[in-house]
């Protein structure tokens, strides 16, 4: 067998054929020579066999891509670049999936989940980017994370903002994840814009209903 045939013959990339392809390159140095044909010389073939490895299994490959993308989701930098690019690519729009919130999603329920969510009550009080801050808060509407602990600690922050923008949004998620909890920081809260205000009952009336 030549050389080339070794890919005509579906060896070359099979886990299964690792086996048959060094037993055949052993065989290749037993062959009588053929001046009209390209074979390996005895030494290369000796070379070869001694380095060729096992193609990795593609369900390991999977394990190990998915294990380094959750270990590094935890990461500030690294979820602000992800979470900043998804934004300037696709705008926001209510009733419509952006894939912030699938990067959020995993970045919530990774096993760093604390220090995401402590990443994002710091977020969300940040005043030198009020756009990617409205960004990220808006994206949690529909993943209620962690705890109803935590999302009233979210709410909380946000009711507490100077930004009426952030005031609304905190309202919309009370209204979305229904937590009873949040009932008492929504009744404390005193909103000095009416329509604002009018609403921010409407959340409480409805709540657990």
């Amino acid at each position: 067998m030549h050389v080339e045939d070794m890919s005509s013959s579906g060896w070359i990339g099979s886990n299964n054929s690792f086996r048959h392809m060094t037993d055949w390159l052993r065989r290749l140095i037993q062959e009588p020579a053929n001046p009209h044909s390209h074979k390996l010389n005895e030494i290369n073939v000796r070379n070869i066999v001694q380095n060729i490895k096992p193609i990795p299994d593609i369900c390991d490959v999977d394990q190990e891509l998915e294990s380094s993308s959750i270990s590094t989701m935890w990461n500030a930098s690294n979820l602000e670049l992800r979470l900043a690019n998804a934004f300037e690519e696709i705008p926001l729009e209510e009733g419509f999936f952006h894939p912030a919130e699938q990067i959020l999603d995993e970045a919530i329920n990774s096993s760093h989940k604390e220090e995401v969510l402590d990443w994002l009550l710091q977020t969300i009080t940040n005043k030198k980017d009020s756009f990617f801050s409205l960004s990220v808060l808006r994206s949690l509407a529909h993943l209620r994370p962690a705890t109803p602990e935590r999302r009233v600690e979210i709410i909380s922050i946000a009711l507490s903002s100077k930004d009426i923008e952030t005031r609304d949004v905190a309202a919309q998620l009370a209204e979305s994840w229904d937590d009873m909890e949040v009932k008492d920081i929504l009744k404390k809260h005193t909103e000095p814009i009416p329509w604002l205000q009018s609403y921010i009952n409407e959340v409480i009336d409805n709540l657990g209903k």
